[in-house]
């Protein structure tokens, strides 16, 4: 069957490498980690390293107008904090926010909940140092962080974004069978993520049902993707359970290249996310104590 998928997005698929969950040391070298300039500060959010991208037009001491927490995707088993660089640096100027963004343990070595637990402290670290709106974004893997982050913190959290969130290691939606062999994320990796990430539970552990309250949400997911109808799913059953959500997704795009920066689709996500946040800066008030 023929799918439509647009001719930027195939060209940035050359640049991606197989998703070899079944190798892991092949897939976590295959990857070239961008540069930026300036280059983010290197920190420790109790006891997770983090990259903090800061804009370059803020004074010091000056709190932020908020701060964005980017959790980067690969399957729970690879992917490191660096690979999003270009796009944290880009989401830094453009929503002027301090973006932080966690190297959270990864599976086997770690299974969950060890990811969820360091995403989770991190974000409760940024919430405690600054006297900001604090927003969580994430992508593929990193979306279902950032959807875990939301359940634990709740109101603590001004907004959640979540780039084609992976949250069904059951993998039982009809998308995972019509887009089984991607183009990049297929059922073979899930397969073998999964395995990895949750061992002999991968039909027992889901990510929690959404339940009230849950920050405001936009979730974004690909026509052409086996994560496609989990996602959907997710943005609806958050409504169902009262939450301010809103769904979308873009004609011809695939797993891995939302954010892509030479695809004609990343700007328009990121009038997306400046929209999104904007309407929630303003009638949201930062709590002063953690739960």
């Amino acid at each position: 069957m023929h799918f439509f998928i647009r001719h930027d997005v195939l060209s940035h698929l050359d640049y991606l490498p197989e998703q070899t969950t079944w190798d892991l040391p092949t897939l976590r070298s295959a990857r070239p980690l961008p540069t930026v300039t300036p280059p983010p500060t290197v920190a420790n959010a109790n006891g997770v390293e983090v990259r903090i991208f800061t804009p370059r037009s803020l004074p010091a001491n000056t709190p932020p107008r908020l701060v964005m927490v980017s959790i980067h995707g690969g399957g729970y088993v690879a992917g490191k904090a660096q690979q999003d660089d270009t796009k944290n640096a880009q989401l830094c100027e453009l929503l002027q926010a301090i973006v932080i963004a966690p190297e959270y343990r990864l599976a086997p070595e770690y299974p969950l909940p060890a990811a969820w637990d360091d995403c989770i402290a991190v974000t409760q670290w940024a919430i405690k140092k600054y006297d900001a709106p604090i927003f969580v974004h994430g992508d593929s893997a990193g979306g279902g962080l950032a959807y875990a982050v939301g359940c634990t913190l709740r109101s603590l959290v001004a907004g959640v974004i979540l780039f084609e969130p992976c949250i069904d290691p059951s993998m039982s939606y009809e998308s995972f069978i019509t887009h089984e062999h991607g183009p990049f994320w297929t059922r073979r990796a899930a397969t073998h993520a999964w395995a990895a990430t949750v061992g002999d539970g991968v039909a027992a552990l889901p990510f929690p049902k959404p339940s009230a309250p849950y920050p405001p949400t936009v979730v974004v997911v690909n026509p052409v993707d086996p994560l496609r109808d989990e996602g959907i799913a997710l943005a609806t059953g958050l409504v169902d359970v009262g939450t301010e959500a809103e769904l979308h997704f873009y004609p011809g795009t695939v797993h891995a290249t939302l954010s892509a920066p030479e695809s004609h689709i990343w700007p328009e996500i990121q009038t997306l996310i400046k929209r999104f946040v904007d309407s929630q800066i303003t009638p949201y008030s930062q709590p002063k104590d953690l739960v």
